[in-house]
């Protein structure tokens, strides 16, 4: 475990330092007419929730994705990698969704990854328009950065097409958590079908695309393509079961967010549903079955598997 926690340790060393790189972008040439038409006030919140946070467990599963495709049993430099811009591009989005779960009018929270969320920081406003930010620039982001990798315009388009089928997939399953939360979805429906719904598109779109759009910028084919979206997307229901179990076992210290919120905010969950030792078995076998998935590959993946097994046991 430990040397499992210092090579993803590595990996978000670089991708933050990347991320530091291209944010600085914003006020030089290349970007500057966004940094003449956005308020400085608006840039820092999008600075604020973005810079050294988080994980980055999207941007390192598009990174290793990559690294098997390409044949690199070692760690790739961000540079010679090329899923670099969708691994950043990605965890860009994501960013900005958690700006907007934690809004007074979706999870009203004042806490994440151990500080103030954007909206206490800042203002209300200025976090709405700073996470809209993080949902559009990107897509910008994966074309112009793709281009100056070198990809072939084909693959990039096809990125592309897939990357804002992926937000908008984000964006729906948000909006079911707040039917559900807000007691427009009751009684039968409150069902596992609904729930496997839900993170399907919620946690598993994104989580898909960073395996799916790395594997298409490195040169995989469509087969192989499609068996990382389906390792991806067992991953991503893995890692919002623990995401479950964390909530109603773990504390705000241990996890930098608020705990018991999914209770006391009527939300479905894979433990309320489940219990957190079926929950917790239930995480472990799918886990079991992403890797399988991505056995039928002929490439390397022992660090896909390392991944997925520190997404159901980590600590926070």
């Amino acid at each position: 475990m430990l040397e499992t926690k210092t090579l993803l340790a590595e990996y978000k060393n670089s991708i933050d330092q990347a991320l530091r790189d291209l944010l600085d972008k914003l006020t030089e040439s290349d970007y500057a007419d966004l940094q003449s038409r956005a308020s400085l006030r608006l840039l820092d919140a999008l600075r604020y929730s973005v810079e050294d946070a988080g994980k980055r467990i999207r941007p390192i599963l598009s990174l290793i994705t990559a690294e098997a495709v390409l044949g690199s049993s070692q760690r790739l430099d961000l540079k010679d990698n090329l899923a670099t811009p969708i691994a950043l591009a990605i965890e860009l989005v994501h960013c900005g969704s958690l700006i907007h779960d934690d809004l007074p009018c979706m999870d009203n929270d004042d806490l994440r990854r151990g500080k103030a969320t954007n909206h206490r920081k800042f203002d209300e406003a200025t976090a709405l328009l700073a996470g809209d930010l993080l949902l559009a620039l990107p897509v910008r982001i994966l074309l112009s950065e793709g281009r100056d990798y070198g990809i072939d315009s084909w693959r990039l388009s096809r990125a592309a097409l897939k990357f804002t089928e992926a937000i908008s997939s984000m964006i729906c399953g948000q909006a079911l958590d707040m039917d559900i939360s807000l007691n427009r979805i009751q009684g039968e429906d409150l069902n596992i079908d609904t729930l496997t719904l839900m993170q399907r598109c919620k946690t598993g779109a994104l989580l898909g695309a960073a395996a799916e759009i790395a594997a298409l910028l490195a040169g995989a084919d469509e087969d192989c393509c499609r068996i990382f979206n389906n390792f991806a997307h067992k991953l991503g229901l893995a890692f919002q079961i623990a995401d479950d179990v964390l909530d109603a076992t773990s504390s705000t210290e241990v996890l930098g967010k608020n705990t018991q919120k999914d209770l006391g905010q009527n939300k479905l969950t894979f433990v309320k549903l489940y219990g957190i030792e079926s929950a917790r078995a239930l995480a472990a076998e799918l886990i079991i079955e992403a890797k399988q998935e991505i056995r039928q590959t002929s490439l390397s993946t022992d660090k896909l598997e390392m991944l997925a097994d520190y997404v159901i046991s980590r600590s926070y």
